[in-house]
């Protein structure tokens, strides 16, 4: 009787649990995402950074370049 009655009511994966791991899945994927984006904005920040200090550079370049052209007309 304890057979039929089982296989009349076959036990399926339990709902809850699926969803609770769903659940859990897509915040551990959000947790991953944000990580992420976080990296991606300290990369950006350093690069803003790194790109200001190349034009300084550029400038003091120009600058030493221009202050030895002077140089050079006056020696001659």
């Amino acid at each position: 009787m304890e057979k039929e009655q089982k296989q009349q009511h076959p036990k399926g994966p339990n709902k809850d649990f699926m969803i609770n791991s769903l659940r859990n899945q897509l915040s551990e994927a959000s947790l991953k995402v944000a990580e992420g984006d976080a990296i991606l904005g300290e990369y950006f920040i350093q690069l803003q950074q790194k790109d200001e200090r190349i034009k300084e550079l550029e400038k003091d370049n120009e600058e030493l370049r221009k202050q030895l052209a002077g140089k050079e007309k006056s020696e001659k």
